[in-house]
């Protein structure tokens, strides 16, 4: 039987609440190029937004460019 990659939920749950640094434990699957980087790095801030405000306060739009690779 094959073993099923965790989903996003998953791996975002990884993420502990304030911390500086993070790391997450990633299915080597899921190696797109830059794209996971700054997908996931994405994904990562949106998550810290949802566990520092109130419910109340729903994310309505972001805009992202990525423009170089993070160093």
């Amino acid at each position: 039987m094959t073993k099923l990659a965790p989903s996003l939920e998953q791996v975002l749950h990884q993420l502990t609440a304030a911390e500086d640094e993070q790391q997450l434990q990633l299915p080597s699957g899921w190696g797109q190029g830059r794209a996971l980087f700054g997908g996931l790095t994405v994904a990562v801030v949106i998550e810290h937004l949802r566990r520092a405000v109130a419910a109340q306060q729903a994310l309505r739009s972001l805009s992202v460019s990525f423009v170089a690779p993070a160093v």
